[in-house]
């Protein structure tokens, strides 16, 4: 789902091509850069977290861990992952660095409406880092995405003691 949504943002902020893009075009555009970030993760926490050994996705757990996964819990995930101390690598970093970023940017975009002018390549350049950042997140080793759908699943909490 998460490369369809990328590619209607892409086609709502081309739409200026042909001359036809409205500031509305453009705000559904990054809105949907966001959704592609969330969905994708949704997706990765189900992919890694209810399916057997084979890759065979366990049917309801998949379906439950979709649907329970929340906007908070992936944001909390995201400020754990991209301190230092968790260790990381690199494209978890920039995907958890960016995700709070295209969360704010999405509801300026959807509950601000008279907040500035949205111009056609800042919008490309946010659905190409989105981009960017999901195909970095998906390059890296299972165990390190894994870890990462776990702080997910559990919210983000870290047990003291």
């Amino acid at each position: 789902m998460h490369a369809e949504l990328l590619d209607s943002a892409l086609k709502m902020a081309c739409a200026s091509n042909s001359g036809s893009a409205s500031q509305s075009d453009f705000r559904r555009a990054l809105s949907t850069a966001y959704y592609a970030a969330f969905h994708f993760i949704v997706c990765q926490c189900a992919d890694l977290l209810a399916n057997d050994p084979s890759g065979t996705d366990l049917g309801r757990a998949w379906s439950q861990i979709y649907r329970t996964v929340q906007h908070a819990d992936i944001r909390t995930a995201c400020n754990f992952a991209a301190d230092d101390t968790y260790g990381f690598p690199e494209d978890i970093k920039t995907f958890a660095v960016l995700f709070p970023t295209l969360k704010r940017m999405r509801e300026s975009a959807d509950y601000e409406p008279r907040h500035g002018i949205i111009h056609e390549q800042y919008v490309l350049e946010k659905i190409g880092e989105t981009e960017e950042a999901i195909r970095g997140f998906a390059d890296v080793d299972r165990k390190h995405r894994q870890a990462f759908a776990v702080m997910v699943a559990y919210g983000g909490r870290k047990r003291n003691g």
